[in-house]
């Protein structure tokens, strides 16, 4: 997959923008303080000059002068040469912007007179003047501005995406095996969660399809033999001229067998699924037991033992998956059928119980835990979360259940 730098450049023109919004907005304030902190000072320059004329006016009524200096025209109501446009502006101090004047209108205190001020800011601020340089000086520092923020958007853009980027080709090159991890697991943010959850998610998938694996691998070996009683079974039932006997006992062949398919698939349906919490409840293990022995002396009606019973004492009840436990226990007990001779003892303690049974020779996976029967049984030992023993002397076979582990 080619990888793209979407995010990337996203984030590089979302820091430009920005960069160029705040450098205009930053412009935009600067120009409009100096304009009114330049409005400000001429108006209070026409304050100044109104006080002092009235200073002059209350000390020296005959002396006192009208203001007067560069740019600044001053007027008194009774003069002559008044502008009719000043005559009509109202008290106090404002701009004419179509005149490029700042003007002040004052009453004389002590007389019927007004005093008139008039002031060409052109004449005393450079700054209209210099709109143009001001304006590029301004467009300059933008410019800058906007090229540290590039920089700045750049940086971040690739430290934020790049470890995106190495968790995006972790995820499609690495040949993960087990609980490896991918690239970011151990970041404290969200590239860190993102990697730990593709982590989980791996591994869940991982584990469906080791499961499916095992289902077809177990189905293909474990349901052969039943399937093949029942055909051998019904074989026998085409036979012409059949006695009672024979009839009944090709029958109860296969209601053993198609017992045991049912108990088989239940087996496997319980080991592809995952563990759950919800499905944990208290079992009573001594009844889970006594169940799945009256079930399967049933369907071994024609062996020549049976199991025998042994509760030294009883064990707490605990908490677990029932299904899971009635489908380890059946699964034990169908392995001491298959494999013992002529005797069989189950004994329960409180943190244990112990499955022993005698046989003439060597069962085929006695010792072997990758053999089909014992690899089935320790994977619902640790789905029960139980731990199991085994055991094998000259003439008999222990598996022992510890019951502690789920505790």
């Amino acid at each position: 997959m080619k990888h793209t730098k979407a995010i990337q450049n996203k984030l590089t023109g979302a820091f430009i923008i920005t960069t160029f919004v705040i450098s205009s907005l930053y412009g935009l304030l600067v120009f409009n303080a100096m304009k009114y902190t330049e409005d400000d000072i001429l108006n209070r320059r026409l304050l100044a000059e109104a006080e002092y004329y009235f200073d002059q006016v209350k000390s020296q009524p005959l002396q006192a002068l009208l203001p007067a200096s560069k740019g600044l025209v001053s007027y008194l109501s009774s003069s002559a040469d008044l502008p009719d446009w000043l005559k009509a502006e109202p008290l106090g101090t404002r701009e004419l912007h179509d005149k490029e004047l700042h003007v002040g209108v004052f009453t004389v205190p002590g007389t019927n007179e007004r005093l008139y001020l008039s002031l060409n800011e052109l004449e005393l601020s450079s700054l209209e003047g210099d709109l143009s340089t001001l304006f590029l000086v301004l467009l300059s520092v933008g410019a800058m501005i906007t090229v540290v923020g590039l920089m700045i958007g750049l940086f971040f853009s690739r430290a934020i995406s790049q470890p995106i980027i190495k968790l995006t080709e972790d995820v499609e090159n690495k040949q993960r095996s087990g609980n490896t991890p991918f690239y970011g697991a151990d970041r404290n943010d969200e590239v860190g969660a993102l990697s730990r959850a593709f982590s989980g998610l791996i591994g869940r998938l991982q584990g469906f399809l080791e499961r499916e694996k095992e289902f077809t691998r177990y189905a293909s070996h474990e349901l052969r033999t039943p399937i093949s009683l029942i055909k051998n079974a019904i074989a026998v039932l085409r036979l012409p001229q059949q006695d009672p006997q024979r009839y009944e006992r090709n029958i109860g062949r296969i209601e053993s067998a198609t017992l045991e398919l049912q108990s088989l698939v239940d087996t496997f349906l319980t080991l592809g699924r995952e563990t759950s919490t919800e499905s944990q409840k208290n079992v009573a293990l001594v009844d889970v037991i006594q169940h799945n022995l009256e079930r399967n002396q049933q369907v071994n009606v024609g062996k020549k033992f049976d199991i025998e019973l042994s509760i030294q004492s009883v064990p707490e009840v605990i908490k677990g998956d029932k299904k899971l436990i009635d489908i380890l226990i059946d699964n034990i007990i169908r392995n001491i059928y298959t494999h013992a001779d002529s005797t069989a003892t189950i004994v329960i303690n409180k943190h244990s119980i112990l499955f022993e049974n005698n046989f003439v020779e060597n069962p085929r996976d006695s010792l072997d835990r990758k053999t089909y029967g014992l690899e089935i049984i320790y994977k619902l030992v640790d789905k029960c979360g139980f731990k199991m023993t085994r055991k094998v002397t000259d003439k008999s076979y222990f598996i022992e259940l510890i019951l502690e582990a789920n505790e």
